[in-house]
């Protein structure tokens, strides 16, 4: 049961305040104060929505521009065609993949579900901030 009193603040306060702040003063649940806005036909039943919060910029990173070398590090290994790669061999790519010589390093790999090999490994993964040449 509605006092005259609650409805007199949420009258008041009906437009200005979010619905969930004059419920939380009220003592009361939302969908009450919402339900008995409605009907006592206080107007626009949308409730007012909080400033919208600033969108964060993701922080602007430079990448060092790494040229894209093709080599082959095992001779002694040809590379592989991508049929021939098996889930224990290199993925590293050699090559562009529109050239009809483009293959995969090949080379075993040292962990179970690693895509490349330890060399490749050390290429890819390169903490930030090292030089190439040291990784």
């Amino acid at each position: 049961m509605w006092t005259e009193q609650q409805v007199d603040i949420l009258r008041t306060l009906w437009g200005t305040v979010k619905t969930s702040e004059i419920a939380e003063q009220l003592g009361r649940s939302y969908d009450s104060v919402y339900n008995k806005a409605k009907s006592l036909g206080l107007g626009k039943f949308a409730t007012i929505k909080s400033p919208k919060r600033r969108q964060r910029q993701a922080p602007q990173v430079s990448l060092p521009s790494v040229p894209f070398e093709p080599e082959f590090t095992n001779p002694d290994l040809p590379p592989h065609p991508y049929w021939a790669i098996g889930p224990h061999n290199c993925r590293w790519p050699l090559g562009h993949p529109g050239d009809p010589e483009f293959k995969f390093c090949g080379e075993l790999v040292r962990n179970v579900g690693a895509p490349y090999c330890h060399e490749h490994t050390e290429r890819a993964y390169h903490r930030m901030g090292r030089k190439l040449e040291d990784a």
